[in-house]
């Protein structure tokens, strides 16, 4: 999550939002502020704030997935998750495969059963 890639990503993205922001949204808030600021102020400053977003998007990313692993246990959410599944909904998603399971293990037991057998008579 916090790799060089997936910030390369997120970066067309980020610099949208930071155009917005400083070409419409921060002239709207403060009108005299952009009375006094020009493109090559606004490309500096977006220059800026793109060089610290990646210095600091790494290290937020870690520490939010840091504090998810701790805060939210993922293995907690998904047995709570399971458990509030009604049982014939699990019986039948899992009914399949079980019956497939359990016919292999008798076909496989069969067979292991006839083996014994026969080594059991020819080599008696």
């Amino acid at each position: 999550m916090n790799s060089k890639d997936a910030y390369e990503k997120l970066v067309p993205q980020i610099e949208q939002h930071i155009d917005t922001f400083l070409n419409v949204k921060l002239v709207k808030e403060m009108p005299y502020l952009g009375m006094l600021v020009g493109d090559k102020t606004i490309n500096s400053l977006k220059k800026i704030f793109m060089q610290e977003l990646e210095i600091l998007f790494p290290e937020t990313i870690k520490s939010y997935a840091a504090d998810l692993v701790t805060e939210k246990n993922v293995s907690k959410i998904i047995s709570e998750k399971i458990s509030g599944l009604p049982a014939s909904r699990i019986n039948s998603f899992y009914k399949k495969p079980i019956m497939l399971f359990h016919f292999w293990g008798l076909l496989l037991g069969f067979i292991t059963g006839l083996l014994q057998l026969l080594f059991f008579f020819f080599y008696r």
